[in-house]
């Protein structure tokens, strides 16, 4: 890995900063922020390593001027937590769905069958790539094709 260094944006420290520095200086921290923010739905450890290794991976958009250190960290692993808890709703929603096989899924196989059954029993002959065209209806109470 390239060495990344960057100030720690505190006005009192104008030490660089690599991305083993980081973890040594904010990863016990930022355990403990992402146990904090982690939710129901978050494993914090998670979180928390999928935090630093965005923090390390963009460690040179890191902008001293915009704020300290702490302050991005944090924004990351607050951000990070809430895409852990999108992530795991999406996830249990779509389990839940799966799982019950929800009645509005419909199984075209299936309504296929029946219309080319019906269609048979009235003595209709299918065409296969064939689009139905509709009927005409009366408009406005006027007989069709008026």
């Amino acid at each position: 890995m390239a060495d990344i260094s960057v100030s720690l944006g505190s006005h009192a420290s104008i030490a660089p900063v690599t991305p083993e520095e980081l973890c040594a200086l904010y990863a016990d921290r930022v355990c403990r922020f992402a146990a904090v923010v982690a939710g129901r739905d978050g494993d914090p450890e998670e979180i928390a390593q999928e935090a630093l290794l965005k923090a390390i991976t963009k460690l040179d958009r890191f902008d001293p001027r915009r704020g300290s250190m702490e302050g991005w960290l944090w924004r990351i692993v607050a951000n990070t937590a809430k895409d852990a808890t999108r992530k795991a709703r999406l996830r249990a929603l779509l389990t839940g769905r799966l799982a019950r096989r929800d009645s509005a899924v419909v199984d075209l196989e299936a309504v296929a069958v029946e219309r080319l059954t019906v269609r048979s029993s009235l003595g209709e002959t299918p065409v296969l790539g064939a689009v139905a065209r509709p009927r005409a209806q009366p408009a406005l109470g006027r007989p069709a094709g008026s």
